[in-house]
């Protein structure tokens, strides 16, 4: 599956809420004009960092809406990975259908469940690509779900539709060969602010932060001068 090749830094966009728990729509785009104003590598949106778990279905759908039309017509056009991942798999199923017309590079979802066995998870992400409107991507976090092995990545990541995977975790070695997995069909893109320079070192070529939704400028800058060759 081949999608828009995402490179630099990619904010995870927090999801503003005013003082009665509702979406604040105006400051949400707010933060993406903010954003996509500076040379970043895309938006993950929907994610961990943007309060996915404690965001109604109605909101998660607000919140999509709001945020792809925010980033259109952003110059150079930013590529944008919107969120499906829920508790239920039917939700995710019926979040799927409900974005299908929304102008996102592609759909995310992590498994919340952390037994789940490896079997299980191929199964999960094989139904969930079958389904998808857009090109699916996986997504591991070490904080919140079922780390993946090197081993069912390289298994992974020739299934149709499935265009690549976010890798969250702090072992450096599965880091390491998971990003030399990426290739034209199969992208590779890693996580948490304080790894952005060693990741960047073991060959990914994006890395995501919510940190980067608050302060992306230091973010940029690190980026910047790491392609510059100035360690």
């Amino acid at each position: 599956m081949s999608t828009q090749a995402i490179q630099g830094i990619v904010p995870v966009v927090s999801t503003p809420l005013d003082e009665q728990g509702r979406l604040d729509e105006a400051g949400l785009v707010r933060l993406v004009e903010f954003l996509t104003s500076l040379p970043i590598g895309g938006l993950w949106v929907l994610g961990t960092g943007s309060e996915d778990m404690n965001l109604t279905f109605s909101q998660r759908l607000v919140a999509a809406r709001v945020v792809a039309e925010a980033a259109k017509g952003s110059a150079p056009e930013v590529p944008v990975i919107m969120g499906a991942g829920f508790f239920a798999m039917q939700d995710s199923f019926d979040f799927m259908e409900k974005i299908a017309d929304l102008d996102v590079e592609g759909i995310h979802v992590m498994p919340y469940h952390p037994l789940l066995s490896l079997e299980r998870m191929e199964w999960f992400y094989i139904t969930l690509a079958e389904r998808c409107p857009k090109p699916l991507w996986m997504y591991t976090s070490g904080n919140w779900a079922r780390h993946f092995p090197p081993g069912f990545m390289a298994a992974m990541k020739d299934t149709p539709n499935i265009a690549g995977v976010k890798f969250s975790t702090r072992i450096a070695p599965d880091i390491l060969q998971v990003a030399a997995l990426a290739d034209e069909s199969f992208q590779v893109i890693t996580a948490v602010a304080s790894q952005t320079y060693p990741c960047l070192c073991m060959g990914s070529p994006a890395h995501t932060s919510s940190l980067a939704s608050c302060v992306p400028e230091p973010l940029i800058e690190i980026h910047a001068l790491f392609t510059q060759g100035r360690h």
